[in-house]
């Protein structure tokens, strides 16, 4: 893949009982661009469940990330700082949960 910024994929992810918050960056150490996408989705059980899926643009394909059990904000973006992309997240959808940084290295 060369270094055309003009890129499209096919994103799984669209409407239903959930929202979606999207980070890019550029993985040096793959030399791959990839995009996460964080899933924030409300379980029939009034429950909140965070799912974390990973496009990389060489591979053209999705890939699920570890189970992870915090509550993303979907009104909060993440930022990316030293090569990885970082959100605030909760442990719990209830407003007075304490809040965490956490961070998905682009490189691993």
């Amino acid at each position: 893949m060369g270094r055309d910024t003009n890129y499209g994929f096919r994103c799984p992810f669209a409407g239903g009982t959930w929202y979606t918050n999207y980070g890019f960056g550029y993985d040096s150490v793959g030399d791959d661009y990839k995009v996460i996408a964080i899933l924030v989705i409300y379980g029939k059980d009034d429950q909140v469940y965070s799912e974390v899926m990973v496009h990389g643009l060489r591979s053209d394909s999705w890939k699920r990330a570890p189970d992870f059990s915090y509550y993303f904000d979907p009104h909060v973006n993440g930022k990316r700082a030293s090569g990885a992309l970082q959100w605030v997240v909760k442990e719990s959808s209830k407003s007075n949960s304490d809040k965490l940084i956490t961070a998905f290295d682009l490189g691993a």
